[in-house]
């Protein structure tokens, strides 16, 4: 890991059961990180049930309705919600009006931390290797100065106690992993002329993840449909430090009660439509 403030290894499979069973393989202590946490690890499967009795989940307003979210996301995210409740939980919305500041505070400091790590090894000794993007960030990264870093940092920790403050009067957070179905891959090469451009480019694409990334919560994305175009969308759930098991729950249910996580993508298809000239 190199942005040591944020990034945490997590597991991608199939299921939420599955990944219950992988994550409680590879967490615990690790002797060579001193980050890593002493806890006892759960068995994380034990937590999975068909129902959600007894359960508040609240709805970040700014994380899953801003403005610029895509229609077929709003009308997945509002179908979710509906089987949630279905599922016995009760569902309620909050606000966490800091959650918009994570993206540049976690922009600002997580490169820094990354250009850090790299700059010796990789950075110098291999600029030309890497994309203008990321190379241009990096660069920048290295240019911050210290006092305006910790001055992120401490910003950074009223954002966290924002969003631990909303989780000791639920169970969990919702909102959709992204406000907008997958691009193109030439459309996360982000240039960023306006101020328009940084709420629709930059903005827009993290602020349902960074938020959950800087208070080190943890949070899973389940399908949740896909668009009419084939492309899937996700649901995101957050819990309290340390509640894996509960994002595993919430997640389990949700998934058992929908058939999207059987429901795969038609690669053929996609690549065809994606070759396909503008307007065919």
């Amino acid at each position: 890991m190199y942005g040591w403030t944020a990034d945490t290894i997590g597991p991608l499979t199939r299921t939420v059961e599955d990944n219950a069973l992988f994550l409680r393989a590879i967490a615990g202590h690790d002797p060579a990180d001193p980050l890593s946490s002493t806890r006892p690890v759960p068995d994380y499967a034990a937590a999975l049930t068909p129902d959600l009795r007894g359960l508040t989940l609240a709805v970040v307003r700014e994380m899953a309705w801003a403005d610029g979210m895509h229609p077929e996301v709003r009308s997945a995210m509002e179908s979710a919600l509906d089987v949630l409740r279905g599922l016995g939980a009760v569902v309620k919305e909050i606000s966490l009006p800091r959650a918009k500041h994570s993206v540049p505070l976690q922009l600002l400091t997580s490169d820094s931390d990354i250009a850090s790590m790299m700059l010796k090894r990789w950075l110098r000794a291999r600029w030309a290797d890497f994309d203008v993007g990321t190379r241009t960030r990096l660069a920048a990264g290295c240019l911050v100065p210290a006092a305006v870093y910790h001055r992120a940092m401490r910003a950074r920790a009223l954002v966290r106690n924002e969003v631990l403050e909303a989780l000791s009067a639920c169970d969990a957070l919702l909102c959709p992993t992204n406000l907008n179905p997958p691009g193109r891959h030439e459309a996360v090469a982000e240039k960023v002329a306006t101020a328009d451009d940084m709420d629709r480019k930059v903005l827009l694409r993290r602020i349902s993840t960074y938020p959950f990334s800087m208070a080190n919560v943890p949070a899973i994305a389940v399908p949740m449909g896909c668009t009419k175009s084939g492309l899937p969308v996700s649901l995101q759930v957050a819990a309290k430090p340390f509640d894996e098991s509960m994002v595993f729950r919430v997640a389990h249910a949700y998934e058992r009660a929908t058939p999207w996580h059987r429901r795969h993508p038609d690669l053929a298809r996609t690549l065809q439509q994606a070759a396909a000239p503008a307007g065919a």
